[in-house]
């Protein structure tokens, strides 16, 4: 078989291009809805003399397929860096919230695990929460470590005594602050769009929950063909 440029086309779940000779049994997605079972009859006529039975393969299992293809590798990797992220930032942590506490600046940061967009692997975030707004604040890996500079360099002000220094940051440069206009993630939500792939419309009303599994609103979708 020879794959055209472009053509999404998957074998055993695995995406494919260029030549390839394909093999009993084998299952075949062209696009994203039409799966094929390759069928030697020989291969067959042998397969049923010898008793054995071939699992009839559906749209859904060639679905899974894709999406478990090299899982165990991938969500072993995943968690290695996740783990590394995770040592990384928890001492990080500790110290900025240990400067926060001495400069009363009345937030508290913890370590949250996402999934990260578009992938199925998780991440660390880290959460920023406001005593004083009760809002709670998103920044990644690298906006917090960004920010921990800033907070150091403004907590040896503190340490020296030199109160103006620290205390004349404007709140839009304030590491320990966030504008009360930016946006953030509030939770996150999963929709399925198998019913794509029957031509379904579909309508539905879905509960958005944060990082600890609290209701943070609803979103309401609708597909219509």
């Amino acid at each position: 078989m020879a794959v055209a440029d472009q053509a999404k086309v998957y074998v055993n779940g695995e995406y494919v291009s260029g030549k390839l000779e394909l093999m009993h049994g084998d299952r075949l997605l062209l696009g994203a809805n039409n799966l094929f079972t390759v069928v030697n009859p020989a291969e067959r006529e042998a397969a049923e003399k010898a008793g054995i039975t071939y699992h009839k393969f559906t749209f859904h299992d060639a679905m899974a397929e894709i999406q478990n293809l090299g899982s165990a590798d991938d969500a072993k990797k995943g968690e290695e860096l996740l783990q590394q992220d995770i040592s990384e930032l928890g001492p990080m942590i500790g110290e900025v919230n240990a400067m926060s506490c001495a400069m009363d600046k009345k937030v508290k940061f913890e370590i949250v695990i996402m999934p990260e967009e578009g992938k199925r692997r998780k991440t660390a975030m880290v959460s920023m929460f406001s005593y004083l707004t009760s809002c709670s604040y998103l920044l990644t890996r690298d906006e917090f470590i960004s920010r921990k500079y800033k907070m150091e360099e403004m907590y040896q002000h503190f340490v020296e005594g030199d109160h103006e220094a620290w205390k004349s940051v404007p709140p839009s440069e304030d590491p320990f602050a966030e504008e009360d206009n930016k946006e953030t993630t509030i939770g996150t939500v999963s929709i399925s769009l198998k019913s794509l792939g029957y031509l379904f419309e579909q309508e539905q009303t879905l509960t958005i929950t944060n990082y600890q599994g609290a209701a943070k609103g609803e979103l309401r979708w609708s597909i219509t063909l």
